[in-house]
């Protein structure tokens, strides 16, 4: 799956992951390959991916949304 995060100012990741946890503002979710299509918000937490090589990324956030279509997860974050 190909994920994307944004902030106004810059690009922090965009290329492929193989799993992605965020901080839902109802709790905790993971998508994985083939989730359904979702947009929501995100709470105060963390974002943990895993790109293709394995390596684990960790991203500390306040708030954001996510959304996803066709296996394309985009989070945009204000700052």
């Amino acid at each position: 799956m190909y994920l994307s995060i944004h902030t106004p100012e810059k690009v922090i990741f965009d290329g492929k992951v193989s799993s992605l946890s965020l901080p839902g503002r109802l709790g905790p979710f993971q998508i994985l390959e083939n989730h359904a299509p979702i947009i929501t918000t995100l709470a105060k937490g963390d974002i943990r991916y895993h790109t293709l090589s394995g390596k684990e990324e960790l991203l500390h956030v306040t708030q954001g949304s996510v959304m996803l279509r066709k296996n394309r997860v985009r989070i945009f974050m204000p700052y």
